[in-house]
């Protein structure tokens, strides 16, 4: 049976959940108009999932925690990519966008584990003398893969002040066995399980500012630009996207369902060019990714190249 909304029909039996106002118009819109972008981000994830990275990470010479910790971000980012494909072919980049800033945190973390070397200045600013002297890939990995096992411990420091609270994480934090606990303590050391349980109270002991610094410039700039403006649509401080003239918007232009997927598959791109150079998938993974890049490259230019016509072309007119 139909499902009334507004005096219009919505058919339930091609969907699982119920279609939202003029929901197959803007497919159709979103389509013609991103048609290839979203092409080019399908065939992405697609190929990445099937070049074969089983081999690279059996026969790696990294160590097995580094190849655990990086296997587990690398599946998270295709189920994130994947998520935001899905969203943009309906036309929801809003929430779309939500997931992408999520990407940049997953991307950070990857490269928090993979990189040869990061730099020490933000926690030599926040930690002081008692900063760490060296940062190797076992540990940060270890830190990484640790970190869930002290994350009531975490709450419980969080809400120490908290008796409802308090209460609730010590009887989460008593579900880690003792042993385990005692385990992950002896392999990253009781100064680091402390760093957790201060603020910010994360695995890297920095906030997300400070491990885009730590990780490189280009990580620092999209965090300041990009990830910023992403975050209006997390905290929900950006009502004025969602309305237009006082009646609440359902889906999001296509020129907004563009920017979206481009910092997804950047996001997504960049992960998979880490996972690359530092694990190593191969000659098929090295010219798939070069291939896909090029693809990238081809499509910017050709949608920069239409914007620039149609931009003459309204100023001629006008």
């Amino acid at each position: 049976m139909p499902h009334r909304f507004k005096n219009r029909c919505y058919p339930l039996a091609r969907h699982d959940v119920m279609q939202f106002p003029d929901e197959e118009s803007i497919r159709n819109d979103v389509a013609r108009d991103c048609g290839d972008i979203i092409d080019l981000a399908k065939r992405v994830l697609s190929s990445w999932m099937t070049v074969g990275r089983s081999h690279g990470y059996t026969k790696s010479a990294l160590p097995p925690e580094v190849i655990n910790a990086a296997y587990v971000l690398d599946v998270r980012a295709c189920r994130q990519f994947r998520s935001v494909v899905e969203l943009c072919m309906r036309g929801e980049a809003h929430d779309a966008s939500i997931l992408t800033r999520t990407m940049f945190e997953n991307l950070l973390a990857l490269e928090f584990v993979l990189k040869p070397r990061i730099s020490l200045k933000p926690y030599k600013n926040r930690y002081k003398s008692k900063a760490p002297s060296s940062m190797s890939r076992l540990l940060r990995a270890r830190l990484y893969l640790t970190y869930f096992g002290f994350q009531w411990e975490v709450l419980k420091s969080r809400n120490s002040k908290k008796a409802r609270a308090n209460r609730r994480a010590r009887q989460l934090a008593s579900q880690v066995p003792k042993q385990v606990r005692d385990h992950y303590e002896s392999l990253i050391g009781s100064v680091w399980v402390e760093r957790f349980k201060q603020h910010p109270r994360t695995y890297s002991g920095l906030t997300v500012s400070e491990l885009a610094q730590a990780i490189g410039p280009v990580y620092a700039i999209w965090y300041n630009v990009v990830y910023a403006i992403q975050s209006g649509d997390v905290h929900a401080s950006n009502a004025a996207e969602l309305l237009h003239f006082s009646e609440a918007i359902w889906h999001d232009m296509p020129c907004r369902v563009e920017r979206t997927l481009r910092a997804a598959t950047d996001m997504f791109l960049a992960g998979a060019d880490s996972l690359h150079k530092n694990i190593g998938f191969g000659s098929a993974a090295r010219m798939l990714l070069s291939g896909l890049d090029d693809q990238y490259r081809r499509i910017k230019e050709k949608r920069r190249n239409r914007e620039w016509q149609q931009r003459d072309c309204r100023d001629n007119a006008s």
